[in-house]
């Protein structure tokens, strides 16, 4: 079943705020139909057709090591293959591991992570939208968390259909005032620069602190920095 709108929050509060700013936008024609199971539900249903998903801040993250070497780098001296030096171009993300009641991560046959329910109903809304509107936050990380979750999902965050809202304040007077006004293209310059800021620092950081915890550890024959 196909969602004619559908907006992106990072977190399940500011999903609530904009309900309420659609609610006030539209004078009470598209009223949130579903609060008290929108947790159940993956998302919050409008009476005007829009949903209004939500994020847990990062649900996906930069994949270990050894999925970028090959069978004898990782049974090699770790010294012939460092440093790391991944780039835009090879960057591998999963999604972060689920986690049972204990606390620990669910882990798939294959060894890799298990994904939330949560980022399967965020996978399923994104693939039956008609338009996305991305109402993520509006920093680097927010561009980062919503274009690569949009990218895991098998659409192109700068496709003409997904658009940007830049939705900072909690009040639904202003959300209604910014819904008002329109949404920009999640396209727009301004938006793909912050998207790649945010990327370009997360691998730099990967490389830097990989490079470093590999090389501390076969130097030291420590598992681990303390």
């Amino acid at each position: 079943m196909a969602i004619s709108i559908l907006y992106t929050t990072e977190k399940p509060d500011m999903a609530r705020n904009l309900a309420a700013g659609i609610e006030l936008w539209t004078r009470g024609a598209s009223k949130p139909t579903n609060l008290k199971e929108m947790h159940k539900d993956g998302c919050i249903k409008m009476s005007g057709g829009e949903h209004i998903t939500f994020l847990f801040g990062h649900m996906l993250e930069m994949a270990p090591p050894d999925e970028y070497l090959d069978e004898s780098q990782r049974k090699g001296n770790p010294l012939d293959y460092l440093p790391f030096q991944l780039n835009e171009k090879v960057v591998k993300k999963w999604p972060k591991p689920d986690r049972d009641k204990s606390g620990k991560p669910k882990l798939g046959k294959d060894g890799k992570p298990v994904e939330s329910q949560q980022l399967r109903n965020l996978v399923r809304f994104i693939k039956q939208a008609k338009k996305i509107v991305n109402a993520g936050d509006t920093d680097r990380e927010g561009q980062l968390i919503m274009d690569e979750l949009f990218m895991y999902a098998g659409v192109d965050p700068r496709a003409p259909h997904v658009f940007r809202l830049s939705l900072e304040s909690p009040k639904k007077e202003d959300i209604a005032k910014l819904l008002e006004k329109g949404p920009d293209r999640n396209s727009d310059e301004k938006w793909v620069r912050r998207y790649t800021a945010a990327l370009t620092r997360e691998i730099c950081d990967w490389n830097l602190g990989m490079t470093g915890s590999r090389a501390y550890r076969h130097v030291t024959g420590f598992s681990r920095m303390s």
